[in-house]
């Protein structure tokens, strides 16, 4: 399903009906946009959630992104080079990743 729909001089727009009833939409529901490159996405906050959720799963239940991030600001405030030194050099960050 598609639409083109118009931006009015205040920068609304309007969801059409179609669109509206398919995805159950209630006025006064809030929505959670963002851009994706070019492209306006609109969607549910509890599908953000969800999304974000997804990303999440991949981080393995072993590694601590909060020790992670006291030691990055812990090397930061020494003025170390190497960042990762008080990094568990037993975590599972795999080759070519960062810590977040």
């Amino acid at each position: 399903m598609d639409a083109t729909v118009s931006m009015s001089n205040q920068g609304r727009i309007v969801i059409p009906v179609a669109m509206r009833n398919r995805l159950g939409l209630k006025p006064g529901e809030a929505l959670h946009l963002f851009l994706s490159g070019s492209r306006l996405v609109i969607e549910r906050p509890e599908d953000a959630l969800g999304r974000l959720r997804g990303m999440a799963a991949g981080v393995p239940s072993t590694r601590s992104l909060v020790d992670e991030l006291i030691a990055e600001r812990r090397a930061e405030a020494r003025g170390d080079s190497d960042r990762d030194s008080d990094i568990d050099s037993g975590s599972d960050i795999g080759p070519g990743a960062r810590s977040v």
